[in-house]
C-alpha cells in the first residue's frame, strides 16, 4: 500500500498525523480477512470507501505500534484496541484516518469534506432554527458555514457514539460561531436498550484545517 497511502500533518499540533488513502489504489489485500468479511455487505463505491478507510486506519494504528484487524461494531463504528482513540472518514476518492494513544473513555471524531460548492442546499436539514438565523447573508460565506457545520456535527457524532450508542440527529447538537472557536451544546440522551451515557455537551475542542482542497474537522470527546 506504499504507493496509495501518505502521511500529512494533523489539523493542529494537538493531534498526531493524518493518514490519507486513495480508494481506487487500495487492493483488498491491504486489509485483513476479518475486515474483508465486514466489507462484504457493501457494493461499488461504498465498498471501495470502506476498504480504503480500514486501510488508512490500519496504517494509523501501525504508527502507534498496533497491528490488529479493526472489526465493525453494531453501529458501524470501528472496534479499537484498548488505550487508543481513532476515527476515519472517506469522501469521493479519498479516505483519511487519525489515531492517538488515549486514556479510557476518550474518543475522537473525524470528518472529511471537499472544498467545493454544495450540490444542494442542506441547511434546513442539518441546522437548528437558531443556526439558520445566524447564517451569513453572502452566498459564498453561507455555503462555507453550512459545509463546516455539517462536517463539525459529523465529527461530534462519531466522537460521542461510543458513549450514547445511538444515532444522533443533526438538530440535537447546536453550534455557535459567534466566538473565535465554534461552540457545541446540547443534551444527548443515551440509548435506552444498551448501557449508555447521557451527555451535556458544552465544549469548543474542535480542530479545522483545509488540506489540499479538503476540509478536515476533528473533535475530541474527553472521558
Amino acid at each position: 500500500m506504499s504507493d496509495s497511502a501518505w502521511i500529512v500533518p494533523a489539523p493542529t499540533a494537538a493531534f498526531s498525523e493524518l493518514v490519507l488513502v486513495r480508494p481506487r489504489l487500495v487492493p483488498e489485500s491491504a486489509i485483513s480477512a476479518e475486515e474483508r468479511q465486514d466489507a462484504a455487505g457493501f457494493r461499488g463505491a461504498r465498498r471501495e470507501g470502506f476498504i480504503a478507510g480500514r486501510a488508512a486506519l490500519r496504517r494509523a494504528l501501525e504508527r502507534l505500534g498496533h497491528e490488529v484487524a479493526v472489526r465493525r461494531g453494531d453501529g458501524g463504528e470501528p472496534l479499537l484496541p484498548a488505550g487508543v482513540a481513532a476515527s476515519l472518514s472517506h469522501k469521493e476518492g479519498l479516505a483519511v484516518a487519525l489515531a492517538e494513544h488515549a486514556p479510557a473513555g476518550h474518543t475522537l471524531g473525524l470528518d472529511l469534506e471537499l472544498v467545493q460548492p454544495l450540490r444542494v442546499d442542506i441547511s434546513a436539514k442539518i441546522l437548528t432554527p437558531r443556526e439558520l438565523e445566524a447564517l451569513p447573508a453572502e452566498a459564498e460565506l453561507r455555503m462555507r458555514r453550512v459545509r463546516l457545520a455539517f462536517s463539525l456535527k459529523e465529527a461530534i457524532y462519531k466522537a460521542i457514539y461510543p458513549k450514547v450508542r445511538r444515532y444522533v440527529a443533526f438538530g440535537e447538537v447546536e453550534l455557535d460561531f459567534a466566538g473565535p472557536v465554534p461552540r457545541a451544546s446540547g443534551t444527548i440522551h443515551g440509548a435506552t436498550d444498551v448501557v449508555a451515557t447521557d451527555l451535556e455537551l458544552d465544549y469548543r475542542e474542535f480542530h479545522v484545517a483545509e488540506v489540499g482542497g479538503l476540509v478536515v474537522c476533528v473533535c475530541r470527546q474527553r472521558g
